[in-house]
């Protein structure tokens, strides 16, 4: 490879990584977020269930916008959404940051929610509109291994800064982040929209109802989400069962929270993988079986065992992370390859339905009790074998491999 070609290989990566480093800035307003939380519940004087509403109004700020964005990134362009999203993000970290208010705290934390909406519907068209199929999944595994260094090192970043220092310089440096990410991308994120399409509320509308009754997008959609309801049971219930039922300290817990997505890294890199030589849909059905069994395992220990050993909780949950990002990372490109409508449109779609997935997720969890593993073990069963059930039904119809992938 020539110099001029390595220079061009070098520039062609800085987008998607800049745009990953930025994804993981959103992220981190929950990830790092997490072992603050007895402490801003202590300094603020909150009660358990308001502080827990802190995690759900961020998951409803990034459920907020997807339907938007969707139709005005396919207007104004890509590049415009995901800068003003970034501006956005600074804002509310700095909101966060100085606020001495519950009212304040909650609508900086739904605005960082917001924030999610721009990287995730804007910034991912962007990908899909200028790479292949192969090179899409390719990236996006990629940069999905980058975006879940959140909630791998996200809970121990987080623990470091509370151990020295206070937990609002969690904010501070996620606003410093942000601002250079927001920085890199102004200056080397192209837009990718080659033909604007005109705002039209009812045409808007009837091209979302039209992705939503396609039968074989949703599916993957399904999927997708059921798969991300089960992690989540564990990312939301894990700082107050271990830190609490099993009295791990901050950086403890931001430890057992490294080794999960650290395995749920090494399942993304397995399928990026893998999928240049296997059948996609065989290789997706051995990684989810592996999913299924990790999470029987844990509802099986949990109730034989009130309290399961930490240590034995944690290596299921490496297990059932691994299969999960595995059988996960291709599914986006699936669905995006099923429809015809606009890259901005099926994105949104998609997005918003994985925030639904937050919002009720994170509802839900703080109407039960985590004092022991059972209800959280429970919860990631019935996500895992939801999306087993979806992905049984689509098994049929799934018939591309890693050597057929659609280039479009």
């Amino acid at each position: 490879m020539t110099q001029t070609q390595q220079s061009f290989e070098l520039k062609m990566w800085i987008f998607p990584i800049a745009l990953a480093c930025l994804e993981i800035a959103t992220y981190l307003g929950l990830d790092a977020y997490l072992p603050a939380l007895p402490s801003i519940m202590h300094d603020l004087s909150l009660s358990k269930a308001s502080v827990q509403t802190t995690l759900t109004v961020w998951f409803l700020g990034s459920a907020s916008l997807q339907l938007l964005i969707g139709p005005l990134s396919d207007h104004y362009g890509r590049r415009p959404i995901v800068l003003w999203g970034g501006v956005a993000f600074l804002l509310a970290s700095l909101a966060c940051a100085l606020t001495e208010s519950l009212p304040i705290l909650l609508i900086a934390r739904f605005i960082q929610g917001m924030a999610v909406c721009t990287t995730i519907v804007a910034g991912q068209a962007s990908i899909h509109e200028y790479y292949d199929s192969k090179r899409a999944i390719e990236i996006t595994a990629i940069m999905g291994s980058i975006t879940i260094l959140a909630p791998a090192v996200g809970p121990l970043f987080g623990a470091l800064i509370i151990q020295f220092s206070h937990w609002r310089n969690i904010f501070f440096i996620l606003f410093l982040w942000g601002l250079i990410t927001s920085a890199v991308l102004y200056i080397h994120m192209k837009e990718t929209l080659k033909s604007p399409i005109t705002l039209h509320l009812d045409r808007s509308l009837k091209a979302y109802w039209k992705i939503i009754t396609h039968t074989q997008y949703m599916r993957y959609c399904l999927i997708s989400c059921c798969l991300f309801f089960g992690l989540e049971a564990w990312i939301l219930s894990s700082p107050f069962l271990l830190m609490h039922s099993y009295h791990l300290s901050e950086l403890q817990f931001g430890l057992s929270q490294m080794a999960i997505f650290s395995s749920y890294i090494l399942g993304m890199q397995y399928c990026r993988a893998r999928i240049k030589t296997a059948s996609l849909k065989h290789f997706m059905k051995h990684t989810l079986i592996l999913t299924l069994l990790g999470s029987m395992l844990l509802l099986l220990i949990s109730m034989l065992m009130t309290l399961p050993p930490a240590w034995l909780v944690i290596a299921l949950m490496t297990l059932i992370a691994f299969g999960a990002a595995a059988t996960s990372t291709p599914l986006t490109r699936l669905a995006m390859d099923t429809s015809s409508a606009s890259m901005g449109q099926k994105m949104a779609i998609y997005s918003f339905c994985f925030s639904l997935t937050g919002v009720c997720g994170a509802t839900l969890l703080t109407l039960i009790s985590m004092a022991t593993p059972l209800p959280m073990a429970l919860l990631e069963l019935v996500g895992f074998s939801g999306a087993a059930i979806l992905f049984k039904y689509s098994y049929s119809t799934l018939k591309l491999n890693s050597t057929d992938l659609p280039i479009g």
